[in-house]
């Protein structure tokens, strides 16, 4: 900086008639590519100092929890903590947790909408009991390839044990008149067959590789879906409310104060539950005698309240 404002001062001073024309010119080109530079650097300088003048802004701030509440109704619980006696601030806090606890049961039920309802026996039925098919591992498919080959050395075995005449074994019945009788063992397979058998049946069944061999290995095990397919399976209990149970909701907040900010609060309240589709009757029932069984705790104070 101090030399290009010394090259600067000495090219303002000097005089151009004492200075033959190609020097005149690169001193003027000197001189041109020093202002450049300092209006850069006065540039630079001013963005900086600009920076430095800013507010400085927390980007982790946390959110305010009373965000996802609509104004009216913080307005509404300001009014009920400042018409009650005691301590004003408990009471504001008890009935905003109260609010985003119910706000987050919401989202959690619109997200998950069948999460808390139980299940038509139909479907436990359906799906209970069914198998998981795993891919075959390296030593299931040695076993298999064992059991492959002793079957095979046991039909060579077979093969070269036959004497080659025609009527030697018994007769299958096809010709005769009379069928012949096969003799049946009636021994029951040991645990150990059982086991074998089903430890090859469970290595024979891959994996299904589209979802009709889905459907088949279901009905061989004996799960069937009912028909006609009923979209709101599971949500028997609820088909038995109507729809005006979920509107209407008035009449919860009859025993409720006729007038005053509790009233208004409380009217607040019911119009939410009133326009929220994915709460049941009985939740909403529910979040009113929360509120009603704290008021009714706080009832001396809203008395005294009242009465000055």
């Amino acid at each position: 900086m101090a030399a290009l404002y010394a090259v600067r001062h000495v090219l303002t001073r000097t005089d151009s008639f004492l200075l033959k024309p190609k020097y005149c010119q690169k001193i003027y080109l000197l001189n041109s590519s020093c202002k450049l530079t300092l209006g850069q650097i006065a540039c630079k300088k001013k963005k900086i100092d600009s920076h430095s003048d800013a507010p400085f802004k927390n980007e982790k701030a946390g959110e305010s929890p009373d965000e996802d509440i609509s104004p009216d109704l913080i307005s509404a619980v300001k009014d009920v903590a400042n018409s009650m006696p005691g301590d004003k601030v408990t009471v504001q806090s008890d009935l905003l947790q109260k609010l985003l606890a119910h706000k987050k049961v919401i989202k959690k039920q619109k997200q998950y909408p069948t999460e808390d309802i139980p299940q038509s026996p139909n479907m436990q039925e359906m799906f209970s009991g069914m198998k998981l098919y795993r891919e075959v591992d390296e030593k299931k498919q040695d076993i298999l390839t064992k059991q492959k080959e002793r079957n095979r050395i046991q039909a060579l075995m077979h093969q070269q044990n036959l004497d080659g005449k025609l009527f030697s074994g018994p007769s299958l019945g096809i010709f005769t008149k009379k069928p012949v009788e096969i003799s049946k063992s009636d021994e029951e397979p040991s645990l150990w067959d059982k086991v074998d058998e089903e430890l090859l049946n469970s290595l024979k069944l891959p994996l299904p590789s589209n979802h009709f061999e889905e459907l088949i290995n279901l009905t061989n095990e004996g799960k069937y879906w009912t028909f006609p397919i009923d979209n709101e399976a599971g949500w028997e209990e609820e088909k038995k409310i109507g729809f005006h149970e979920h509107v209407f909701l008035e009449h919860l907040i009859v025993d409720f104060p006729k007038k005053g900010p509790i009233r208004h609060f409380m009217e607040l309240v019911i119009t939410g539950l009133s326009n929220n589709p994915h709460l049941t009757v009985q939740q909403k029932k529910e979040h009113v005698d929360w509120f009603r069984d704290y008021f009714e705790k706080k009832k001396e104070l809203i008395d005294e309240a009242l009465n000055r």
